[in-house]
């Protein structure tokens, strides 16, 4: 009896240790990773439609020729996940016409006209439904078919920086960059619509401090003349370019 007892003492030991081992708590822990895009993006679907697809002018002495167009549904996109703000800029070139006969080289010589960007041509943002509203807040709606929350005139600054004028670069490729729309970090996540307005104003005289390069080695009137207050020279015919790249990107906080 007595090795029967101690038999079952040890069974119910090893019973007794089983069930301590079967109560043990096991901790796992999961994680897992969010990618946001790379960038904020920009859409711009087509050039400028110009008013009746005019771009042709005639100078008419004290008259303006004047060109108007517009861009329609541009959209900036920012899915970065960075809640950081936006910039939507252009990066723009002078006006410039090449190859224009020289007048006081007889004709043989060819000039280079130079005309600062913002000297003919100025921006808006105007619509009513979609984008920034023209009504001098500047506030900043997704659209209809945008996402994202209102962004109120205090944290949309619009056209914070002019068109560059009087001092043309002088070079077809060189740019400088303006922030047309800048959004405050913590505003602009989603999808948001607007349309650009393009209007060009060409006067009959080129404006101060347009630049007029010449080939010419005679000392003629036009061998590399900066326009000054008091020059009246007319606007050379010819064909006149500027080239505009649009970009979008985050604006993290200083």
């Amino acid at each position: 009896m007595r090795k029967n007892l101690r038999k079952l003492i040890c069974m119910v030991a090893a019973t007794v240790m089983v069930l301590a081992a079967g109560t043990g708590v096991s901790a796992v822990e999961e994680s897992f990773s969010i990618q946001g895009a790379s960038n904020v993006t920009v859409s711009v679907p087509s050039e400028p439609v110009f008013t009746s697809g005019v771009n042709t002018g005639t100078i008419s002495s004290g008259s303006d020729i004047t060109f108007t167009g517009s861009n329609e549904d541009i959209y900036v996109t920012d899915e970065t996940g960075t809640n950081s703000g936006w910039k939507f800029s252009i990066a723009i070139t002078d006006f410039y016409s090449q190859g224009i006969d020289d007048p006081t080289d007889a004709g043989t010589e060819d000039m280079d006209v130079f005309v600062a960007a913002g000297d003919w041509l100025s921006l808006d943002i105007d619509n009513s439904v979609d984008g920034i509203t023209d009504d001098s807040t500047h506030t900043l709606v997704p659209g209809t078919e945008g996402s994202g929350e209102t962004v109120a005139a205090n944290n949309v600054f619009f056209l914070g920086n002019p068109l560059p004028s009087a001092s043309p670069n002088c070079s077809v490729v060189t740019t400088d960059t303006v922030n047309l729309v800048t959004v405050s970090p913590g505003y602009g996540a989603g999808i948001y619509y607007f349309d650009l307005n393009y209007t060009i104003t060409v006067d009959e005289w080129l404006p101060e401090g347009s630049k007029v390069d010449s080939t010419s080695t005679s000392g003629g009137r036009f061998d590399d003349l900066t326009i000054g207050s008091q020059d009246k020279v007319q606007v050379f015919e010819g064909t006149y370019t500027t080239s505009i790249t649009y970009s979008a990107s985050c604006n993290p906080a200083s």
